[in-house]
Protein backbone atom coordinates (compact mmCIF):
# COMPACT_ATOMS: atom_id res chain seq x y z
CA UNK A 1 0.00 0.00 0.00
CA UNK A 2 2.72 2.34 1.18
CA UNK A 3 4.68 1.30 -2.17
CA UNK A 4 1.42 2.41 -4.74
CA UNK A 5 0.93 5.47 -3.06
CA UNK A 6 4.20 6.77 -3.44
CA UNK A 7 3.90 5.90 -7.05
CA UNK A 8 0.71 7.73 -7.23
CA UNK A 9 2.38 11.02 -5.87
CA UNK A 10 5.43 10.50 -7.86
CA UNK A 11 2.89 10.29 -11.16
CA UNK A 12 0.77 13.38 -9.40
CA UNK A 13 4.23 15.66 -9.36
CA UNK A 14 5.09 14.34 -12.58
CA UNK A 15 2.20 15.23 -14.09
CA UNK A 16 2.08 18.67 -12.27
CA UNK A 17 6.15 19.23 -13.63
CA UNK A 18 4.65 18.79 -17.10
CA UNK A 19 1.50 20.92 -16.76
CA UNK A 20 4.16 23.90 -15.27
CA UNK A 21 6.42 23.86 -17.61
CA UNK A 22 3.54 23.56 -20.82
CA UNK A 23 2.26 26.52 -22.42
CA UNK A 24 -1.20 25.95 -24.54
CA UNK A 25 -0.50 24.48 -27.88
CA UNK A 26 -1.27 26.94 -31.26
CA UNK A 27 -4.76 26.41 -33.19
CA UNK A 28 -4.86 24.88 -36.35
CA UNK A 29 -6.09 26.84 -39.16
CA UNK A 30 -8.88 24.76 -40.80
CA UNK A 31 -7.21 23.81 -44.55
CA UNK A 32 -11.08 24.59 -46.41
CA UNK A 33 -11.94 27.39 -44.80
CA UNK A 34 -9.73 30.16 -46.03
CA UNK A 35 -7.82 30.75 -42.98
CA UNK A 36 -4.72 28.73 -44.31
CA UNK A 37 -4.29 30.59 -47.71
CA UNK A 38 -5.13 33.77 -46.17
CA UNK A 39 -2.11 32.90 -43.73
CA UNK A 40 0.13 32.24 -46.76
CA UNK A 41 -0.52 34.98 -48.25
CA UNK A 42 0.87 37.05 -44.90
CA UNK A 43 4.14 35.16 -45.22
CA UNK A 44 4.92 35.77 -49.22
CA UNK A 45 4.69 39.25 -47.99
CA UNK A 46 7.44 38.76 -45.26
CA UNK A 47 4.34 39.22 -42.25
CA UNK A 48 4.04 36.66 -39.19
CA UNK A 49 7.04 34.94 -40.56
CA UNK A 50 7.30 33.46 -36.80
CA UNK A 51 4.45 31.28 -36.97
CA UNK A 52 5.94 29.80 -40.58
CA UNK A 53 6.77 26.12 -40.88
CA UNK A 54 7.12 23.14 -43.16
CA UNK A 55 4.24 21.56 -41.67
CA UNK A 56 0.27 22.94 -42.95
CA UNK A 57 -2.33 23.90 -41.82
CA UNK A 58 -0.24 26.86 -39.93
CA UNK A 59 -0.59 27.04 -36.23
CA UNK A 60 -1.29 30.11 -34.97
CA UNK A 61 -0.53 31.14 -31.25
CA UNK A 62 -1.50 33.94 -28.91
CA UNK A 63 1.99 35.66 -29.50
CA UNK A 64 0.52 35.56 -33.06
CA UNK A 65 -2.33 37.12 -32.73
CA UNK A 66 -0.96 39.95 -31.04
CA UNK A 67 1.57 40.42 -33.63
CA UNK A 68 -1.52 40.76 -35.83
CA UNK A 69 -2.79 43.14 -33.89
CA UNK A 70 0.15 45.46 -33.61
CA UNK A 71 1.50 45.05 -37.29
CA UNK A 72 2.74 48.18 -38.53
CA UNK A 73 2.58 47.67 -42.26
CA UNK A 74 -0.30 49.93 -43.82
CA UNK A 75 -1.37 46.82 -45.64
CA UNK A 76 -5.08 45.55 -46.38
CA UNK A 77 -6.35 45.25 -42.63
CA UNK A 78 -9.25 42.39 -43.73
CA UNK A 79 -7.00 39.93 -44.19
CA UNK A 80 -5.57 40.34 -40.51
CA UNK A 81 -8.82 40.73 -38.90
CA UNK A 82 -10.14 37.57 -40.54
CA UNK A 83 -7.53 35.92 -39.01
CA UNK A 84 -7.30 37.52 -35.28
CA UNK A 85 -11.27 36.95 -35.63
CA UNK A 86 -10.53 33.10 -35.39
CA UNK A 87 -7.60 33.37 -33.29
CA UNK A 88 -9.44 35.35 -30.76
CA UNK A 89 -12.30 32.98 -30.91
CA UNK A 90 -10.72 29.86 -30.96
CA UNK A 91 -8.40 31.50 -27.40
CA UNK A 92 -12.04 31.52 -25.82
CA UNK A 93 -11.65 28.24 -26.11
CA UNK A 94 -7.78 27.32 -24.77
CA UNK A 95 -8.81 30.17 -21.48
CA UNK A 96 -12.37 28.37 -21.17
CA UNK A 97 -11.01 24.55 -20.84
CA UNK A 98 -8.21 25.47 -18.28
CA UNK A 99 -10.56 23.88 -15.60
CA UNK A 100 -13.08 22.15 -18.09
CA UNK A 101 -13.87 21.60 -21.68
CA UNK A 102 -14.78 24.24 -24.70
CA UNK A 103 -15.87 23.74 -28.27
CA UNK A 104 -15.37 25.81 -30.94
CA UNK A 105 -18.00 24.88 -33.98
CA UNK A 106 -18.41 25.83 -37.71
CA UNK A 107 -21.36 25.35 -39.72
CA UNK A 108 -20.62 26.23 -43.09
CA UNK A 109 -22.83 25.72 -46.88
CA UNK A 110 -20.86 25.70 -50.09
CA UNK A 111 -22.23 25.79 -53.12
CA UNK A 112 -20.37 25.67 -56.19
CA UNK A 113 -21.17 25.67 -60.01
CA UNK A 114 -19.24 24.41 -62.79
CA UNK A 115 -18.76 25.73 -66.24
CA UNK A 116 -16.51 25.36 -69.27
CA UNK A 117 -15.91 23.02 -72.29
CA UNK A 118 -13.83 20.89 -70.05
CA UNK A 119 -15.44 21.12 -66.21
CA UNK A 120 -15.28 17.78 -64.42
CA UNK A 121 -18.89 17.75 -63.25
CA UNK A 122 -22.12 19.35 -64.29
CA UNK A 123 -24.68 19.85 -61.68
CA UNK A 124 -24.02 22.42 -58.80
CA UNK A 125 -22.27 20.76 -56.27
CA UNK A 126 -23.81 21.48 -52.54
CA UNK A 127 -22.30 20.48 -49.31
CA UNK A 128 -23.18 21.44 -45.67
CA UNK A 129 -20.47 21.14 -43.62
CA UNK A 130 -19.71 20.97 -39.64
CA UNK A 131 -15.71 21.81 -38.22
CA UNK A 132 -15.57 20.91 -34.56
CA UNK A 133 -12.77 21.71 -32.44
CA UNK A 134 -12.85 20.63 -28.68
CA UNK A 135 -10.32 21.76 -26.06
CA UNK A 136 -9.90 20.00 -22.53
CA UNK A 137 -7.08 21.15 -19.64
CA UNK A 138 -5.61 23.37 -22.34
CA UNK A 139 -4.28 20.97 -23.94
CA UNK A 140 -6.22 17.91 -24.81
CA UNK A 141 -8.00 18.19 -28.37
CA UNK A 142 -10.12 16.81 -30.66
CA UNK A 143 -10.83 18.15 -33.90
CA UNK A 144 -13.09 16.84 -36.57
CA UNK A 145 -14.72 18.02 -40.13
CA UNK A 146 -17.52 16.36 -41.27
CA UNK A 147 -18.88 17.35 -44.70
CA UNK A 148 -22.08 16.33 -47.21
CA UNK A 149 -22.75 16.32 -50.78
CA UNK A 150 -24.41 15.58 -53.80
CA UNK A 151 -21.34 15.84 -56.04
CA UNK A 152 -17.97 14.60 -54.77
CA UNK A 153 -16.40 15.71 -57.75
CA UNK A 154 -16.88 19.48 -56.33
CA UNK A 155 -15.03 18.74 -53.25
CA UNK A 156 -11.23 18.75 -53.41
CA UNK A 157 -9.37 15.85 -51.33
CA UNK A 158 -12.71 14.24 -51.58
CA UNK A 159 -12.56 10.15 -51.33
CA UNK A 160 -16.42 9.02 -50.24
CA UNK A 161 -18.15 6.75 -52.27
CA UNK A 162 -21.71 7.93 -53.65
CA UNK A 163 -24.73 5.57 -52.87
CA UNK A 164 -27.46 5.09 -54.95
CA UNK A 165 -30.00 6.16 -52.81
CA UNK A 166 -30.27 9.82 -52.34
CA UNK A 167 -31.11 11.33 -48.55
CA UNK A 168 -32.10 14.79 -48.82
CA UNK A 169 -30.65 15.23 -52.20
CA UNK A 170 -27.35 14.29 -50.73
CA UNK A 171 -25.70 10.52 -51.89
CA UNK A 172 -22.18 10.83 -50.11
CA UNK A 173 -20.69 12.52 -46.53
CA UNK A 174 -17.28 11.96 -45.82
CA UNK A 175 -15.36 12.71 -42.70
CA UNK A 176 -12.56 14.33 -43.91
CA UNK A 177 -10.58 14.86 -39.98
CA UNK A 178 -10.92 13.60 -37.19
CA UNK A 179 -8.21 13.46 -34.78
CA UNK A 180 -7.64 13.11 -30.98
CA UNK A 181 -4.75 14.63 -29.47
CA UNK A 182 -2.26 16.12 -26.73
CA UNK A 183 -0.22 19.19 -27.42
CA UNK A 184 2.06 21.14 -25.34
CA UNK A 185 5.70 23.52 -25.80
CA UNK A 186 7.30 21.00 -26.45
CA UNK A 187 5.52 17.49 -27.47
CA UNK A 188 2.32 16.40 -30.05
CA UNK A 189 0.84 13.35 -29.93
CA UNK A 190 -2.50 12.89 -31.98
CA UNK A 191 -4.18 9.82 -33.91
CA UNK A 192 -7.03 9.79 -36.24
CA UNK A 193 -8.11 10.58 -39.94
CA UNK A 194 -6.18 13.70 -41.37
CA UNK A 195 -3.74 14.26 -44.25
CA UNK A 196 0.04 15.69 -43.77
CA UNK A 197 1.01 18.76 -46.26
CA UNK A 198 4.73 19.28 -46.33
CA UNK A 199 6.31 21.78 -47.81
CA UNK A 200 7.07 26.14 -48.29
CA UNK A 201 2.95 25.64 -49.84
CA UNK A 202 -0.12 25.81 -47.93
CA UNK A 203 -1.91 22.80 -50.87
CA UNK A 204 0.35 22.65 -53.58
CA UNK A 205 3.90 20.59 -52.37
CA UNK A 206 5.82 17.75 -53.83
CA UNK A 207 5.60 15.25 -51.87
CA UNK A 208 2.46 15.39 -49.18
CA UNK A 209 0.08 17.91 -50.52
CA UNK A 210 -3.34 18.89 -49.51
CA UNK A 211 -4.85 17.80 -52.56
CA UNK A 212 -4.76 14.28 -51.82
CA UNK A 213 -7.74 12.32 -49.69
CA UNK A 214 -7.55 11.76 -46.03
CA UNK A 215 -6.04 8.49 -44.42
CA UNK A 216 -5.73 7.23 -40.73
CA UNK A 217 -2.48 8.15 -38.40
CA UNK A 218 -0.43 8.32 -35.66
CA UNK A 219 1.44 11.25 -35.18
CA UNK A 220 4.28 12.15 -33.09
CA UNK A 221 6.27 15.45 -33.04
CA UNK A 222 8.92 16.74 -30.67
CA UNK A 223 9.95 20.20 -30.35
CA UNK A 224 13.48 22.05 -28.57
CA UNK A 225 13.61 26.24 -29.33
CA UNK A 226 14.74 25.99 -32.92
CA UNK A 227 14.29 22.39 -33.96
CA UNK A 228 11.51 20.10 -34.28
CA UNK A 229 11.13 16.58 -35.43
CA UNK A 230 7.84 14.88 -36.69
CA UNK A 231 6.95 11.57 -37.15
CA UNK A 232 3.72 9.69 -39.00
CA UNK A 233 2.52 6.46 -39.63
CA UNK A 234 -0.34 6.16 -42.00
CA UNK A 235 -2.97 3.46 -43.30
CA UNK A 236 -3.46 4.35 -46.73
CA UNK A 237 -6.23 1.38 -48.04
CA UNK A 238 -6.65 -1.91 -49.21
CA UNK A 239 -7.00 -2.52 -52.59
CA UNK A 240 -8.20 -6.02 -54.31
CA UNK A 241 -5.62 -7.52 -56.44
CA UNK A 242 -7.85 -8.92 -59.35
CA UNK A 243 -4.41 -10.80 -60.86
CA UNK A 244 -3.48 -12.75 -57.94
CA UNK A 245 -6.78 -12.64 -56.28
CA UNK A 246 -5.42 -11.48 -52.66
CA UNK A 247 -5.82 -7.88 -50.48
CA UNK A 248 -3.05 -5.79 -50.81
CA UNK A 249 -2.70 -3.40 -47.79
CA UNK A 250 -1.01 -0.13 -48.54
CA UNK A 251 1.34 2.11 -45.86
CA UNK A 252 2.54 5.46 -45.63
CA UNK A 253 5.15 6.99 -43.48
CA UNK A 254 7.28 10.21 -42.91
CA UNK A 255 9.84 12.03 -41.05
CA UNK A 256 11.12 15.28 -41.10
CA UNK A 257 13.42 17.34 -39.40
CA UNK A 258 12.93 21.37 -39.05
CA UNK A 259 14.90 23.85 -38.15
CA UNK A 260 13.03 27.32 -38.08
CA UNK A 261 14.53 30.23 -36.53
CA UNK A 262 11.30 31.84 -36.45
CA UNK A 263 12.64 34.86 -37.98
CA UNK A 264 13.41 34.35 -42.09
CA UNK A 265 14.49 30.74 -42.71
CA UNK A 266 13.03 27.65 -42.50
CA UNK A 267 14.99 24.30 -43.18
CA UNK A 268 13.75 20.61 -43.01
CA UNK A 269 15.08 17.13 -44.53
CA UNK A 270 13.20 13.89 -44.33
CA UNK A 271 11.98 11.20 -46.05
CA UNK A 272 8.03 9.30 -47.04
CA UNK A 273 8.47 5.70 -47.44
CA UNK A 274 5.37 3.59 -49.05
CA UNK A 275 5.34 0.15 -48.52
CA UNK A 276 2.42 -2.71 -48.93
CA UNK A 277 2.10 -6.24 -50.07
CA UNK A 278 -0.99 -8.66 -49.86
CA UNK A 279 -2.54 -9.28 -46.67
CA UNK A 280 0.60 -7.00 -45.47
CA UNK A 281 0.32 -6.45 -41.32
CA UNK A 282 1.44 -3.25 -39.90
CA UNK A 283 5.14 -2.80 -39.71
CA UNK A 284 6.77 -2.79 -36.37
CA UNK A 285 10.18 -1.74 -37.92
CA UNK A 286 8.37 1.17 -39.35
CA UNK A 287 6.78 2.13 -36.27
CA UNK A 288 9.74 2.87 -34.87
CA UNK A 289 9.43 6.55 -35.05
CA UNK A 290 13.82 7.32 -35.20
CA UNK A 291 14.37 4.36 -37.53
CA UNK A 292 15.47 4.83 -41.16
CA UNK A 293 13.83 3.16 -44.72
CA UNK A 294 17.28 2.63 -46.27
CA UNK A 295 18.73 0.76 -42.60
CA UNK A 296 15.68 -1.32 -42.61
CA UNK A 297 15.75 -2.35 -46.30
CA UNK A 298 19.19 -3.31 -46.33
CA UNK A 299 19.02 -5.33 -43.35
CA UNK A 300 16.32 -6.99 -44.45
CA UNK A 301 14.22 -5.59 -40.93
CA UNK A 302 10.66 -5.68 -43.10
CA UNK A 303 8.25 -8.16 -43.16
CA UNK A 304 7.84 -9.08 -46.55
CA UNK A 305 10.57 -11.02 -48.39
CA UNK A 306 10.11 -8.71 -51.76
CA UNK A 307 11.14 -5.46 -49.95
CA UNK A 308 7.85 -3.95 -51.52
CA UNK A 309 8.70 -0.77 -49.85
CA UNK A 310 9.53 2.38 -51.55
CA UNK A 311 11.02 6.04 -50.22
CA UNK A 312 11.93 9.29 -51.47
CA UNK A 313 14.33 11.64 -49.75
CA UNK A 314 14.10 15.59 -49.67
CA UNK A 315 15.42 18.49 -48.51
CA UNK A 316 13.53 22.15 -48.41
CA UNK A 317 14.63 25.58 -47.67
CA UNK A 318 11.98 28.40 -47.11
CA UNK A 319 13.79 31.80 -46.55
CA UNK A 320 12.88 35.31 -46.13
CA UNK A 321 16.14 36.67 -47.93
CA UNK A 322 15.02 40.40 -47.44
CA UNK A 323 11.74 42.12 -45.65
CA UNK A 324 9.61 41.43 -49.04
CA UNK A 325 11.69 38.89 -50.94
CA UNK A 326 10.85 35.19 -50.23
CA UNK A 327 12.70 32.10 -51.94
CA UNK A 328 11.41 28.63 -51.33
CA UNK A 329 12.82 25.57 -52.66
CA UNK A 330 12.96 21.61 -52.10
CA UNK A 331 14.88 18.85 -53.81
CA UNK A 332 13.96 15.31 -54.01
CA UNK A 333 15.23 11.64 -55.21
CA UNK A 334 13.59 8.91 -55.71
CA UNK A 335 15.13 5.53 -56.90
CA UNK A 336 18.41 6.01 -55.50
CA UNK A 337 21.14 3.62 -54.22
CA UNK A 338 24.00 4.33 -51.83
CA UNK A 339 25.92 1.60 -53.88
CA UNK A 340 26.70 2.74 -56.95
CA UNK A 341 27.02 -0.61 -58.15
CA UNK A 342 23.49 -1.79 -57.99
CA UNK A 343 22.23 1.07 -60.20
CA UNK A 344 25.16 2.84 -62.41
CA UNK A 345 23.67 6.66 -62.18
CA UNK A 346 22.75 8.29 -59.12
CA UNK A 347 19.53 10.05 -59.30
CA UNK A 348 17.51 9.01 -62.17
CA UNK A 349 13.95 9.77 -60.77
CA UNK A 350 14.04 13.53 -58.96
CA UNK A 351 11.70 16.05 -57.77
CA UNK A 352 12.19 20.10 -57.96
CA UNK A 353 9.94 22.64 -56.73
CA UNK A 354 11.56 26.01 -56.94
CA UNK A 355 9.64 29.63 -55.97
CA UNK A 356 10.22 33.71 -55.50
CA UNK A 357 7.72 35.86 -54.47
CA UNK A 358 8.32 39.86 -53.94
CA UNK A 359 5.94 42.04 -52.62
CA UNK A 360 6.94 45.76 -53.85
CA UNK A 361 4.56 47.33 -52.07
CA UNK A 362 1.83 46.96 -49.10
CA UNK A 363 -0.04 50.40 -49.91
CA UNK A 364 -3.44 50.82 -50.24
CA UNK A 365 -3.08 47.34 -51.86
CA UNK A 366 -1.04 44.20 -51.26
CA UNK A 367 0.76 43.51 -54.72
CA UNK A 368 2.85 39.93 -54.92
CA UNK A 369 4.55 39.19 -57.72
CA UNK A 370 5.82 35.44 -58.00
CA UNK A 371 6.82 33.06 -60.53
CA UNK A 372 7.27 29.16 -59.30
CA UNK A 373 8.10 25.80 -61.48
CA UNK A 374 7.33 22.24 -60.62
CA UNK A 375 9.39 18.72 -62.42
CA UNK A 376 8.55 15.78 -61.18
CA UNK A 377 10.81 12.81 -63.79
CA UNK A 378 9.49 9.83 -65.41
CA UNK A 379 9.85 7.22 -62.44
CA UNK A 380 9.31 9.97 -59.19
CA UNK A 381 6.97 8.62 -56.92
CA UNK A 382 6.68 5.28 -59.23
CA UNK A 383 7.89 2.09 -58.33
CA UNK A 384 8.79 -0.96 -59.93
CA UNK A 385 5.89 -2.86 -57.64
CA UNK A 386 2.73 -0.93 -58.69
CA UNK A 387 0.88 -0.75 -55.17
CA UNK A 388 4.00 1.44 -53.65
CA UNK A 389 2.98 4.07 -56.35
CA UNK A 390 2.62 7.43 -54.75
CA UNK A 391 -1.65 7.26 -54.29
CA UNK A 392 -4.33 6.34 -52.32
CA UNK A 393 -8.08 5.65 -53.63
CA UNK A 394 -6.53 6.50 -56.97
CA UNK A 395 -6.01 10.03 -56.32
CA UNK A 396 -2.49 11.87 -56.05
CA UNK A 397 -0.54 12.62 -52.23
CA UNK A 398 2.18 14.37 -53.43
CA UNK A 399 1.93 17.63 -56.31
CA UNK A 400 -1.52 17.12 -58.36
CA UNK A 401 0.20 17.47 -61.39
CA UNK A 402 1.75 13.69 -60.98
CA UNK A 403 4.74 12.28 -62.29
CA UNK A 404 6.55 12.42 -65.37
CA UNK A 405 5.65 16.40 -65.97
CA UNK A 406 6.49 19.83 -65.00
CA UNK A 407 4.40 22.64 -64.41
CA UNK A 408 6.10 26.71 -64.73
CA UNK A 409 3.80 29.66 -64.32
CA UNK A 410 4.26 33.23 -63.24
CA UNK A 411 2.07 35.75 -61.75
CA UNK A 412 0.42 38.62 -60.01
CA UNK A 413 -1.52 38.70 -56.44
CA UNK A 414 -3.25 41.93 -54.96
CA UNK A 415 -5.10 42.33 -52.03
CA UNK A 416 -7.47 45.18 -52.30
CA UNK A 417 -8.10 47.30 -49.37
CA UNK A 418 -11.44 46.52 -49.43
CA UNK A 419 -12.18 42.40 -49.05
CA UNK A 420 -11.38 41.55 -51.97
CA UNK A 421 -8.23 39.59 -53.34
CA UNK A 422 -7.40 38.72 -57.12
CA UNK A 423 -4.55 36.26 -58.27
CA UNK A 424 -3.77 35.72 -62.18
CA UNK A 425 -0.61 33.58 -63.20
CA UNK A 426 0.18 32.58 -67.09
CA UNK A 427 1.86 28.80 -67.43
CA UNK A 428 2.78 26.04 -69.25
CA UNK A 429 2.39 22.41 -68.21
CA UNK A 430 3.45 19.29 -69.81
CA UNK A 431 2.73 15.52 -68.70
CA UNK A 432 3.95 12.56 -70.29
CA UNK A 433 2.92 8.91 -71.39
CA UNK A 434 4.02 7.37 -68.07
CA UNK A 435 1.86 9.95 -65.40
CA UNK A 436 0.02 8.59 -62.88
CA UNK A 437 -2.40 10.82 -63.65
CA UNK A 438 -3.23 8.61 -66.89
CA UNK A 439 -2.63 5.13 -65.55
CA UNK A 440 -2.17 5.61 -61.36
CA UNK A 441 -1.53 1.63 -60.49
CA UNK A 442 1.31 0.98 -62.79
CA UNK A 443 4.42 -0.47 -62.54
CA UNK A 444 7.16 0.96 -64.70
CA UNK A 445 8.80 -2.05 -66.38
CA UNK A 446 12.62 -1.07 -67.31
CA UNK A 447 14.06 1.44 -65.02
CA UNK A 448 16.15 3.23 -67.90
CA UNK A 449 16.39 7.00 -68.95
CA UNK A 450 13.81 8.01 -71.60
CA UNK A 451 13.28 11.06 -73.08
CA UNK A 452 11.68 13.42 -70.56
CA UNK A 453 8.12 13.97 -70.43
CA UNK A 454 8.30 9.97 -72.02
CA UNK A 455 6.42 8.69 -74.84
CA UNK A 456 3.32 11.43 -76.47
CA UNK A 457 3.07 14.75 -74.53
CA UNK A 458 0.53 16.59 -73.32
CA UNK A 459 1.39 20.49 -73.38
CA UNK A 460 -1.22 22.88 -71.98
CA UNK A 461 -0.51 26.84 -72.16
CA UNK A 462 -2.75 28.83 -69.71
CA UNK A 463 -4.40 31.40 -67.89
CA UNK A 464 -5.07 30.84 -64.69
CA UNK A 465 -7.11 33.63 -62.61
CA UNK A 466 -8.98 33.68 -59.11
CA UNK A 467 -11.29 36.69 -57.59
CA UNK A 468 -11.86 35.80 -54.06
CA UNK A 469 -14.13 38.62 -52.00
CA UNK A 470 -15.32 38.67 -48.67
CA UNK A 471 -18.63 41.06 -48.48
CA UNK A 472 -19.00 39.70 -45.11
CA UNK A 473 -17.51 38.19 -41.96
CA UNK A 474 -20.27 35.24 -42.42
CA UNK A 475 -20.17 35.16 -46.47
CA UNK A 476 -17.05 34.74 -49.03
CA UNK A 477 -17.19 34.49 -53.09
CA UNK A 478 -14.95 32.86 -55.03
CA UNK A 479 -14.38 33.11 -59.05
CA UNK A 480 -11.45 30.23 -60.26
CA UNK A 481 -11.13 29.79 -64.06
CA UNK A 482 -8.45 28.26 -65.95
CA UNK A 483 -8.17 29.33 -69.14
CA UNK A 484 -6.51 27.10 -72.75
CA UNK A 485 -4.05 29.70 -74.96
CA UNK A 486 -3.05 26.59 -76.42
CA UNK A 487 -2.63 23.07 -76.04
CA UNK A 488 -1.58 19.76 -78.01
CA UNK A 489 -1.75 15.77 -77.42
CA UNK A 490 -4.84 13.82 -76.58
CA UNK A 491 -6.90 14.83 -73.38
CA UNK A 492 -4.63 18.11 -72.90
CA UNK A 493 -7.82 20.73 -72.79
CA UNK A 494 -8.10 21.63 -69.40
CA UNK A 495 -10.32 25.28 -69.90
CA UNK A 496 -13.04 25.27 -67.19
CA UNK A 497 -14.25 27.74 -64.19
CA UNK A 498 -15.97 27.67 -60.76
CA UNK A 499 -18.06 30.17 -59.00
CA UNK A 500 -18.21 28.99 -55.22
CA UNK A 501 -20.30 30.76 -52.62
CA UNK A 502 -19.95 29.78 -49.03
CA UNK A 503 -22.25 31.17 -45.95
CA UNK A 504 -20.42 29.95 -42.48
CA UNK A 505 -21.65 30.62 -38.50
CA UNK A 506 -19.65 30.04 -35.91
CA UNK A 507 -20.61 29.01 -32.46
CA UNK A 508 -18.21 28.73 -29.05
CA UNK A 509 -19.30 27.18 -25.90
CA UNK A 510 -17.90 26.48 -22.56
CA UNK A 511 -18.51 24.73 -19.45
CA UNK A 512 -15.89 24.25 -16.47
CA UNK A 513 -15.89 20.60 -14.25
CA UNK A 514 -17.32 21.25 -10.77
CA UNK A 515 -14.63 20.96 -8.35
CA UNK A 516 -15.33 19.22 -5.12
Amino acid sequence: MMCSSNFRTIAILLLLAISTIAFAQGIQLPQDFGYSNRHAELIDAGILWHSNSTFHPATISNIDEQSLLSNSEPGPRWVQKYLTDFTGWCNKAKDGSEKGISANFLVRLTATAPGGPNRIYEKTGITPELWMHIQMHRHFYIDFDARFTNEGKSLEHFSGRPKRISRASFNTSEIDHAVIGYENNWIKVDYGRSREIWGAMPENNLLLAGSSPAYERLLFQLNHKRFSYRWFYGYLESVWDTANAVDINRYLVGRCFEYNNHKNLVLNLGETIIYSGPNRVPELSYLNPISEHVEIETNARDNSHYNQQNSVFFLGVDWLARKNLRISTTFGADEYRIDRGEQKKFGEALLYFGRVAWTPTYNPALITLFAQGYRIDTYSQQHRYRWDNNLTHGQLIGSPIGNDADDFSAGLRIILPVPVSTEVSYGRMRWGENSMILHPYTAYVKFDRPVFPSGEVRTNRYLAMKLDSQPFSFFSLQVASHIDLSHSGSGSAMERWTVTGQFQVPYFTTSKFVEE
